[in-house]
């Protein structure tokens, strides 16, 4: 079986409002190694592994290094992570997880919150992603921020080694 993975974007715009939270939760800009370690182990574990696209150690470390990887926290445990970059003057969300004992928290909702307003913080309003479009929980996410499918589609092929 080959994954669709759908192109969203979405042009951030000021009538965009961000609901407050109400949950113990926060999120951070990476920067340390247990926070590199923690989030190339998340990826490769709860990310699709046929794509080609999971991110080395040292892939992570630049990220961190640059700035793009949000790390969240739940009651001070290390919960879930948001790779995001700047390509074209296009800010791209790259890879966004959260370990399973902590879903159904908003830690995702509070990642994608945190990187939007990181880009409009930086003016890059324009966004965009690819996402399973079997995975109704992240569709539905990114849909809730006003990301719309582009109308490009990528069927993923096997890596193979």
């Amino acid at each position: 079986t080959h994954l669709t993975r759908d192109n969203m974007a979405l042009s951030f715009t000021n009538d965009v409002t961000f609901r407050p939270h109400n949950i113990n939760a926060h999120i951070k800009i990476a920067n340390t190694k247990y926070e590199a370690s923690y989030v190339c182990d998340l990826f490769a574990s709860q990310l699709d592994i046929y794509t080609g696209d999971l991110k080395t150690q040292k892939e992570i470390n630049k990220y961190i290094e640059n700035g793009n990887i949000l790390c969240a926290y739940y009651n001070d445990n290390l919960c879930g992570a948001l790779q995001f970059e700047i390509k074209n003057k296009v800010n791209w969300l790259g890879h966004l997880a959260v370990d399973l004992h902590y879903r159904g928290n908003g830690i995702a909702s509070l990642l994608v919150e945190n990187y939007l307003k990181i880009g409009v913080a930086k003016s890059d309003t324009r966004f965009q992603l690819w996402v399973i479009n079997s995975n109704e929980s992240a569709v539905n996410l990114y849909k809730k921020f006003r990301f719309t499918h582009t109308g490009k589609s990528t069927i993923s092929m096997l890596k193979l080694k």
